[in-house]
């Protein structure tokens, strides 16, 4: 006598937390359904790399590796300023800066000159380089560090608590007002204002009317 013949059943998945019927032997175990590719996807190629990204990692001293330096900070960190630069090897860049000696100054420097300023007075950036490079013996100063240190100084007066100076005195040159001040032309404007300047707009531009009558001579600072 054989063995009795099975009716063939057509396969299929069941489907999630569904059980077939009780006699069957795979009724001890539900299909548990798989999260969709797209979730998986977003997963390994999104939430991971954007955690890593954002993951702080400590400092030897417990701090944040790339924690950001105060504007005081910069203020206070000259590294190798001030120096020297010698172009002799550049001829079109020392025939631009009048000389081979280009004077890189350190932030503190612009900070001593713009503090210096007196109330009713102003000066303005090409005026201090030319001030730092007679000092110095150089026949320039370098303009690119010398806007990015001129900001830090004004930045630097607003960070402290004390010890404030006039940083609005000081204009970029022609006279005109410096967007990248702290509260940007608005707050240059009032500063300026309020000590009886007045300022004119031409096209998006701010500047000083008639600077030139109240510029103070730097060479007073010895």
């Amino acid at each position: 006598m054989g063995l009795p013949q099975r009716r063939a059943v057509p396969f299929s998945c069941p489907p999630a937390r569904q059980s077939r019927d009780p006699g069957h032997p795979l009724v001890k175990h539900e299909r548990i359904p798989c999260p969709p590719i797209s979730t998986i996807y977003h997963c390994l190629l999104i939430d991971l790399p954007k955690r890593a990204k954002t993951r702080k990692l400590p400092s030897r001293k417990g701090g944040n590796l790339m924690a950001k330096k105060t504007y005081n900070e910069k203020l206070n960190s000259p590294g190798d300023l001030p120096k020297i630069e010698d172009l002799s090897d550049k001829p079109d860049a020392a025939a631009r800066f009048g000389g081979s000696k280009l004077l890189v100054a350190a932030p503190m420097q612009y900070h001593e000159v713009m503090s210096s300023i007196p109330l009713g007075k102003v000066t303005t950036s090409d005026r201090i380089r030319a001030y730092l490079a007679q000092q110095a013996g150089a026949n320039a100063t370098c303009p690119l560090t010398a806007g990015i240190f001129i900001n830090i100084c004004a930045h630097a007066s607003e960070e402290r608590p004390d010890e404030k100076i006039g940083w609005w005195r000081t204009l970029k040159a022609n006279g005109e007002l410096n967007e990248k001040y702290p509260g940007g032309l608005a707050e240059h404007q009032a500063h300026l204002e309020a000590e009886g300047f007045s300022v004119t707009q031409k096209g998006k531009r701010f500047f000083v009317a008639d600077y030139a009558e109240r510029l103070f001579e730097l060479d007073e600072l010895g």
